[in-house]
Protein backbone atom coordinates (compact mmCIF):
# COMPACT_ATOMS: atom_id res chain seq x y z
CA UNK A 1 0.00 0.00 0.00
CA UNK A 2 1.47 3.35 -1.11
CA UNK A 3 1.16 6.52 1.23
CA UNK A 4 -0.04 9.48 -0.41
CA UNK A 5 0.16 12.78 0.91
CA UNK A 6 -3.10 14.73 0.98
CA UNK A 7 -3.19 17.59 -1.47
CA UNK A 8 -5.79 19.57 -3.12
CA UNK A 9 -5.67 17.39 -5.85
CA UNK A 10 -6.35 13.94 -3.58
CA UNK A 11 -8.77 16.03 -1.43
CA UNK A 12 -7.98 13.92 1.97
CA UNK A 13 -8.45 15.43 4.95
CA UNK A 14 -9.09 13.98 8.56
CA UNK A 15 -12.46 13.02 9.21
CA UNK A 16 -11.83 15.62 12.33
CA UNK A 17 -12.36 18.31 10.12
CA UNK A 18 -15.91 17.74 9.16
CA UNK A 19 -16.82 17.29 12.45
CA UNK A 20 -15.36 20.25 14.00
CA UNK A 21 -16.38 22.66 10.86
CA UNK A 22 -19.94 21.21 11.72
CA UNK A 23 -19.50 22.42 15.62
CA UNK A 24 -21.59 25.23 16.90
CA UNK A 25 -19.26 27.80 18.27
CA UNK A 26 -21.24 27.98 21.38
CA UNK A 27 -20.32 24.56 22.04
CA UNK A 28 -17.01 25.68 21.71
CA UNK A 29 -14.88 27.51 24.41
CA UNK A 30 -12.43 28.84 21.80
CA UNK A 31 -13.71 32.62 22.14
CA UNK A 32 -13.33 32.83 25.59
CA UNK A 33 -9.72 31.29 25.60
CA UNK A 34 -9.05 33.82 22.85
CA UNK A 35 -7.92 30.95 20.32
CA UNK A 36 -9.65 30.44 16.72
CA UNK A 37 -12.65 28.44 16.31
CA UNK A 38 -11.49 24.52 16.81
CA UNK A 39 -12.19 23.69 12.86
CA UNK A 40 -9.79 26.68 11.52
CA UNK A 41 -6.96 25.72 14.27
CA UNK A 42 -6.66 21.95 13.34
CA UNK A 43 -6.92 22.64 9.18
CA UNK A 44 -4.39 25.40 9.16
CA UNK A 45 -2.14 23.83 11.30
CA UNK A 46 -2.67 20.40 9.49
CA UNK A 47 -1.96 21.86 6.26
CA UNK A 48 1.40 24.06 7.15
CA UNK A 49 3.04 20.13 8.27
CA UNK A 50 1.28 18.87 4.99
CA UNK A 51 3.07 22.08 3.15
CA UNK A 52 6.42 21.74 4.14
CA UNK A 53 6.67 17.80 4.04
CA UNK A 54 5.52 18.04 0.54
CA UNK A 55 8.26 20.59 0.15
CA UNK A 56 10.60 18.77 1.62
CA UNK A 57 9.54 15.32 -0.15
CA UNK A 58 9.63 17.55 -3.89
CA UNK A 59 13.16 18.90 -3.14
CA UNK A 60 14.47 16.26 -1.91
CA UNK A 61 12.59 13.76 -5.18
CA UNK A 62 13.87 16.43 -7.72
CA UNK A 63 17.49 16.18 -6.18
CA UNK A 64 17.11 11.72 -6.07
CA UNK A 65 16.18 11.64 -9.76
CA UNK A 66 18.89 14.51 -10.77
CA UNK A 67 21.31 12.09 -9.09
CA UNK A 68 19.91 9.13 -11.03
CA UNK A 69 20.37 11.07 -14.10
CA UNK A 70 23.91 11.87 -13.31
CA UNK A 71 26.09 10.15 -10.66
CA UNK A 72 27.87 13.61 -11.25
CA UNK A 73 25.01 15.92 -9.28
CA UNK A 74 25.20 16.91 -5.63
CA UNK A 75 22.45 19.50 -4.65
CA UNK A 76 23.61 22.85 -3.91
CA UNK A 77 20.89 24.17 -2.42
CA UNK A 78 21.65 22.88 1.09
CA UNK A 79 20.33 26.14 2.60
CA UNK A 80 16.79 25.12 1.28
CA UNK A 81 17.18 22.32 2.57
CA UNK A 82 17.94 23.89 5.96
CA UNK A 83 14.93 26.04 5.95
CA UNK A 84 12.36 23.05 4.92
CA UNK A 85 13.64 20.95 7.41
CA UNK A 86 13.34 23.17 10.09
CA UNK A 87 9.85 24.08 8.83
CA UNK A 88 9.07 20.73 9.07
CA UNK A 89 10.16 20.40 12.51
CA UNK A 90 8.59 23.78 13.74
CA UNK A 91 4.88 23.02 12.25
CA UNK A 92 5.02 19.31 13.26
CA UNK A 93 5.18 20.72 16.87
CA UNK A 94 3.11 23.00 16.35
CA UNK A 95 0.35 20.68 15.13
CA UNK A 96 0.63 18.97 18.31
CA UNK A 97 -0.27 22.22 20.05
CA UNK A 98 -2.87 22.53 18.02
CA UNK A 99 -4.32 19.50 18.90
CA UNK A 100 -3.77 20.46 22.60
CA UNK A 101 -5.72 23.40 22.14
CA UNK A 102 -8.63 21.93 20.31
CA UNK A 103 -9.12 19.43 23.03
CA UNK A 104 -9.53 22.54 25.46
CA UNK A 105 -11.91 24.44 23.34
CA UNK A 106 -14.26 21.71 22.76
CA UNK A 107 -13.90 20.20 26.19
CA UNK A 108 -13.72 23.47 27.88
CA UNK A 109 -16.70 22.90 30.54
CA UNK A 110 -16.38 19.09 30.33
CA UNK A 111 -15.27 16.89 33.20
CA UNK A 112 -13.90 14.97 30.65
CA UNK A 113 -11.33 17.38 29.48
CA UNK A 114 -8.64 16.39 32.11
CA UNK A 115 -8.67 12.75 31.27
CA UNK A 116 -8.96 13.49 27.57
CA UNK A 117 -6.00 15.85 27.38
CA UNK A 118 -3.62 13.06 29.72
CA UNK A 119 -4.66 10.08 27.66
CA UNK A 120 -3.46 12.64 24.46
CA UNK A 121 -0.27 13.35 26.44
CA UNK A 122 0.30 10.28 26.92
CA UNK A 123 -0.07 8.95 23.50
CA UNK A 124 2.08 11.82 22.03
CA UNK A 125 4.39 12.38 25.14
CA UNK A 126 7.84 10.93 23.23
CA UNK A 127 6.99 12.76 20.18
CA UNK A 128 6.23 15.48 21.79
CA UNK A 129 9.52 15.25 24.03
CA UNK A 130 11.68 14.75 21.10
CA UNK A 131 10.37 17.53 19.04
CA UNK A 132 10.36 19.98 21.96
CA UNK A 133 13.60 19.39 22.81
CA UNK A 134 14.91 19.95 19.06
CA UNK A 135 12.92 23.62 19.00
CA UNK A 136 13.75 24.50 22.31
CA UNK A 137 17.51 23.86 21.63
CA UNK A 138 17.02 26.01 18.45
CA UNK A 139 14.72 28.54 20.47
CA UNK A 140 16.84 29.15 23.45
CA UNK A 141 20.76 28.18 22.81
CA UNK A 142 20.37 29.47 19.11
CA UNK A 143 21.54 26.44 17.31
CA UNK A 144 20.81 25.79 13.50
CA UNK A 145 19.69 22.87 11.48
CA UNK A 146 22.53 21.89 9.76
CA UNK A 147 21.61 19.84 6.40
CA UNK A 148 24.24 17.54 4.86
CA UNK A 149 24.26 14.93 1.82
CA UNK A 150 26.17 11.80 0.95
CA UNK A 151 25.96 10.14 -2.54
CA UNK A 152 27.31 7.44 -4.51
CA UNK A 153 26.62 5.28 -7.59
CA UNK A 154 22.86 6.84 -8.43
CA UNK A 155 22.11 7.14 -4.94
CA UNK A 156 21.26 10.62 -2.53
CA UNK A 157 20.68 10.77 1.03
CA UNK A 158 20.29 13.99 2.85
CA UNK A 159 20.32 14.58 6.38
CA UNK A 160 20.46 17.18 8.95
CA UNK A 161 22.00 17.56 12.62
CA UNK A 162 21.53 20.38 14.99
CA UNK A 163 24.82 22.29 15.00
CA UNK A 164 25.84 23.11 18.46
CA UNK A 165 29.16 23.95 20.56
CA UNK A 166 31.12 20.77 21.22
CA UNK A 167 33.76 20.44 23.91
CA UNK A 168 36.69 23.21 23.17
CA UNK A 169 34.38 25.19 22.21
CA UNK A 170 34.42 24.19 18.21
CA UNK A 171 30.96 23.56 16.16
CA UNK A 172 29.64 20.32 15.17
CA UNK A 173 26.80 17.99 15.76
CA UNK A 174 25.13 19.02 19.07
CA UNK A 175 23.98 15.06 20.16
CA UNK A 176 22.07 16.04 22.91
CA UNK A 177 18.48 17.35 21.12
CA UNK A 178 18.71 13.74 19.51
CA UNK A 179 19.19 11.82 22.56
CA UNK A 180 15.81 10.85 23.60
Amino acid sequence: MKFQIPSKKTGYYPEVISLLKNMECSNSGHSELGLNHPADVFYFSFLEVIDSAKRLLERLSSDALKRKESHAYTPDNLEDYRVDIFNLIFFSANFIEACQSILKSVLHKDEKFTKASREFKDLTSSYRAHVSKIINEIKHKHRRVRPFSSSWDANLVVGYYIEGVLPGGTLGADESPLIS
